[in-house]
Formats: structure tokens, C-alpha cells, sequence
């Protein structure tokens, strides 16, 4: 498929994330054939699909929805973390799933792990500063979590 093809495409499907047609955002972006200029980009933009399907379940009490869509989401977001990296774009796409896989896990209470994922982003990244702040914001919880098993004699 013709790049100018392909661009349309990932722009009609943002312009659908954006309005909230997810479900049909999600399947332009599941379209996209591997090694294209824009799947890291597509298949990123599933993963916050999914994410936000997640979160949406959770506010709603669907534990079950949530239970399945953010193990979903992270297992998209490691397939980005993949897929060559041939301009700058992919690159910050690779950073922002890195950080993607951290948010989520720090969403299920995955501390320890939410803080390998930020240290995985390196300085040079436009995303370190976030990388960072959120990784200190992991640690004090990380911290908290030992304060109070602490004074519960845990």
C-alpha cells in the first residue's frame, strides 16, 4: 500500500481516537501491514485504545473488562518496543510504550516493575524528564507501601 495511503489511514484513525470511536479507531490501526512507516504508530495507538477501555472499566466496576484490557494493552505496547525503530518517530513511539508499560503497571500495583520499565528510558529520549518524575513518584509509593507493612509489623 502506497505511503500517502497509509498516512490518510493512521490520520482518519486519530481523527477517530480523538472523537471516541475507539472500536472503530482500533480496527483501521489493526489493519496496517507489518513493517509499514506507520504501524509502531498504529499499533501504539491500539495499545491507548486499550488502555482506555481499561479505565473506563474500571470506573464503571467492570474489574473483568479491566482485568483483560490492560494486560492486552501491555502485551501491544511490548510488540512496538520491537518493531525497528528507522526514524524519530518510530523511536519516540518506542519511548512513549516504554513508558506506556510503566503507567499501566504502575496501574495494577506492579511497583517494582512500573520502576524497571521508566529506567529502561534512556536520557536522550524527549520523554526522560517524564520517565523520571514519574519513577520518583514510583519510588514514594514503593516507600510507603514498606512504611506501612512496617508499622503493620508485615
Amino acid at each position: 500500500m502506497a505511503s500517502t495511503a497509509l498516512r490518510i489511514r493512521f490520520e482518519m484513525g486519530k481523527s477517530l481516537y480523538h472523537q471516541g470511536k475507539l472500536r472503530t479507531a482500533m480496527s483501521i490501526y489493526g489493519g496496517f501491514p507489518t513493517g509499514s512507516t506507520y504501524t509502531p504508530q498504529a499499533r501504539y495507538f491500539s495499545g491507548v485504545i486499550l488502555v482506555n477501555e481499561g479505565m473506563t472499566a474500571t470506573t464503571e466496576g467492570d474489574e473483568l473488562l479491566a482485568a483483560q484490557r490492560f494486560p492486552q494493552a501491555t502485551v501491544v505496547f511490548r510488540e512496538v518496543q520491537t518493531l525497528p525503530s528507522s526514524t524519530l518517530e518510530h523511536v519516540e513511539v518506542r519511548d512513549l510504550s516504554i513508558l506506556a508499560v510503566a503507567r499501566v503497571l504502575l496501574e495494577q500495583g506492579a511497583i517494582a516493575e512500573a520502576i524497571a520499565e521508566y529506567s529502561r528510558i534512556g536520557s536522550a529520549s524527549s520523554y526522560y524528564e517524564d520517565a523520571l518524575y514519574e519513577m520518583i513518584w514510583a519510588n514514594i509509593m514503593a516507600a510507603s507501601q514498606l512504611d506501612v507493612r512496617d508499622v503493620d509489623g508485615n
